[in-house]
């Protein structure tokens, strides 16, 4: 049985009811760069998305306004409707706790894209009509893309970050291609070689 894909209910249950019981949140969160994207319930994208075009346009963010507006946009029932949003009020955490929810919210998004992007470069390398040049070539871009998208400040290092993803792949499917000396920049083994199956 696949793994379930790395996120945190709680950690978005509670930044979003944050938002909705303390204002000064809602700059902190877009201080932080979140976006609704990097939430991994649909509901929660939703809402959140809600909740900054309250913000863009000027408006309070609150319980009455979300609620409001994801009627207005026809998005209500699709969160759950005007319960859900209570609810999340209601499990509302410290603003001080703010950032360390998003935070975790961030990390678990960006462990879901270098799994998705491990797992296409895993298929490109069982492709035999993949060249290893273009295998090595498509995986640097990809790897890079997702690295670009986070601030400097949170960057990892490439072997914490590769030697993550793998043990995510492997616990999802133990017969699949053997990474570990992808982990190491040191081996001198060349990727080709890394993702053959065993």
């Amino acid at each position: 049985m696949a793994k379930e894909m790395p996120h945190s209910i709680e950690a978005e249950q509670s930044i979003l009811g944050a938002m909705l019981v303390y204002p000064s949140l809602v700059r902190t969160v877009v201080d932080q760069d979140l976006h609704a994207e990097e939430f991994y319930v649909e509901a929660h994208q939703r809402i959140f998305g809600c909740m900054m075009d309250l913000h863009e346009n000027g408006q309070n963010v609150d319980v009455t306004t979300l609620i409001t507006r994801l009627n207005d946009t026809s998005q209500l029932a699709l969160v759950g409707g005007a319960d859900y949003v209570i609810k999340l009020s209601d499990s509302a955490v410290s603003s001080a706790n703010g950032v360390f929810y998003i935070d975790i919210i961030k990390q678990r998004y960006h462990l879901r894209r270098l799994i998705e992007t491990a797992e296409k470069i895993a298929e490109e390398g069982f492709d035999s009509s993949s060249s290893l040049d273009d295998v090595l070539d498509h995986a640097e871009k990809e790897i890079l893309e997702v690295t670009r998208s986070r601030r400097a400040s949170e960057f990892q290092s490439s072997k914490e970050v590769v030697g993550r993803v793998i043990k995510e792949l492997e616990g999802c499917d133990p017969d699949r291609a053997t990474l570990e000396e992808y982990a190491d920049p040191d081996s001198e083994k060349d990727f080709g070689k890394n993702i053959i199956p065993r």
